[in-house]
């Protein structure tokens, strides 16, 4: 064969590549978290107890899986119109659960205390251990994203 015909099955052969990428990675479907069955129904405090005692196993069941926590809420932050809610999760040192709401949750967020009851339904991203921070695991904090507000 001459270089011409190996370089066009090559590039052939990326471009074939490439689309299977974006059709099976880039273009997948969002889950849809009001409908999805929840991997978990709990508390706050609970979910994290699990990932504190074996984060390894604890992301295996629940990474990129639906969640349900009810928790006390500590916090209302966020950056650039997002808004995050942190949950009470039962470690003294800091860390515990962030719930990052989606868009269409904003105006429901606007209402909310802190001190509250609030119960989040949203898609588990795992464990978030700030390794090079001051405390470490000591500070983790479980990462929900895409939730919305079930009270």
């Amino acid at each position: 064969m001459n270089i011409r015909k190996i370089l066009g099955v090559l590039v052939l052969l990326g471009a074939v590549a490439g689309g299977l990428v974006y059709v099976f990675v880039v273009n997948k479907p969002h889950t849809n978290v009001a409908k999805a069955e929840a991997a978990y129904e709990g508390s706050a405090t609970g979910l994290y107890a699990e990932f504190q005692a074996d984060a390894a196993a604890a992301g295996t069941r629940y990474a990129g899986k639906v969640v349900q926590v009810r928790g006390v809420l500590v916090e209302i932050g966020g950056t650039d119109g997002s808004i995050n809610l942190q949950l009470e999760a039962g470690n003294p040192m800091g860390g515990g659960l962030t719930a990052a709401l989606a868009d269409s949750e904003n105006t429901a967020a606007a209402a909310l205390e802190p001190g509250q009851e609030v119960v989040v339904r949203g898609e588990c991203s795992g464990l978030d251990q700030d390794e090079g921070g001051l405390l470490g695991a000591l500070g983790a904090t479980v990462q929900l994203t895409s939730c919305i507000l079930v009270y």
